[in-house]
């Protein structure tokens, strides 16, 4: 039984292509608008707030410090993704790896 092909007149890598453009721009589109957004309301919160950590103490703009806490957030939830699934992923790769290339 052979595996069904699909037929020679249809474009698939142009389709493919075609439809992956459109996909980047309409993610590049929801990061301006997110962006944009972000930028207004840290515009928008310009009331200073006091950031007290034990050994420091700051007084911050809401909007820059709300935007530091998102940033930190990103970097420790990468982090965590890291971690947690990419980094077992690759040890287990690299050990597939070195059993399949020594000879039993």
């Amino acid at each position: 039984m052979q595996a069904r092909q699909l037929p020679r007149f249809l474009p698939y890598k142009a389709l493919m292509k075609a439809q992956t453009s459109v996909l980047q721009w309409l993610s590049r589109g929801l990061l301006i608008a997110v962006s944009l957004l972000a930028i207004a309301f840290g515009a928008l919160n310009g009331s200073f707030v006091e950031l007290d950590l034990l050994m420091a103490q700051w007084r911050l703009p809401l909007g820059v410090a709300l935007l530091g806490f998102l940033v930190l957030g990103v970097l420790i939830g990468a982090s965590a993704l890291y971690l947690l699934s990419v980094f077992p992923l690759k040890r287990e790769l690299a050990n597939l790896k070195r059993r399949t290339q020594t000879p039993s």
